[in-house]
């Protein structure tokens, strides 16, 4: 990580609206998400779309994983996506046939090089809570503004941080975000865009 004086942030950034056809699917998309319409979520997934490093693949996969509904961690399968998709992200590859979402999964790199993806966590809002304790009654910290912290432990629901000035807080998802959570890639094929990878951990 970088020296404790330098504060660093990951900020938003949504290219989305670079290509209309593209913005119309996301947003379609999102809006099944939102309704928990498992069949129009499919339905915008490759027939190959990669769920794991593990070797899940497929439609059907992603099917039962949505019927399901859990993210490997306890957590909400359905709330991971929507999140990953409504934070924004960015086009990559040749011609923009590429979309990457959310934007700290594909933009922390370029705006924090010596961060540890592993030991990262992102503030996603402007005000983002930083608790002094792990207890659901503890006071708030501070608040941060799409800050970069570095974890130091999991806990649940809140995880154990170290600020840049080198405190000690707590925080919990949605404010933050790992770069190495759940994240989307689209792919623009035959004139179509598709999701090809829904995907956490490295």
């Amino acid at each position: 990580m970088p020296a404790l004086a330098d504060a660093v942030k990951i900020l938003p950034v949504d290219q989305a609206s670079q290509d209309p056809k593209f913005l119309a699917v996301r947003d379609k998309l999102l809006a099944a998400v939102r309704r928990r319409d498992v069949e129009a979520v499919v339905a915008v997934a490759a027939e190959d779309i990669k769920l794991s490093f593990g070797g899940d693949y497929g439609r059907d996969q992603f099917r039962q994983r949505l019927a399901t509904d859990d993210n490997g961690e306890g957590g909400s399968y359905w709330a991971e996506l929507e999140w990953a998709l409504k934070l924004g992200g960015v086009f990559n590859g040749d011609h923009g046939r590429q979309f990457c979402t959310p934007y700290v999964s594909c933009t922390g790199s370029h705006q924090c090089g010596d961060c540890d993806p592993f030991e990262t966590l992102v503030a996603v809002s402007d005000r983002a809570p930083v608790y002094a304790t792990a207890d659901s009654e503890s006071a708030i910290l501070t608040h941060l503004s799409y800050d970069v912290v570095t974890l130091v432990d999991y806990g649940s629901p809140r995880q154990r941080i170290r600020l840049a000035d080198g405190r000690i807080g707590y925080v919990a998802f949605p404010d933050f975000r790992s770069p190495i959570g759940y994240r989307a890639y689209f792919e623009k094929r035959e004139g179509r865009w598709q999701m090809r990878i829904f995907i956490a951990g490295d």
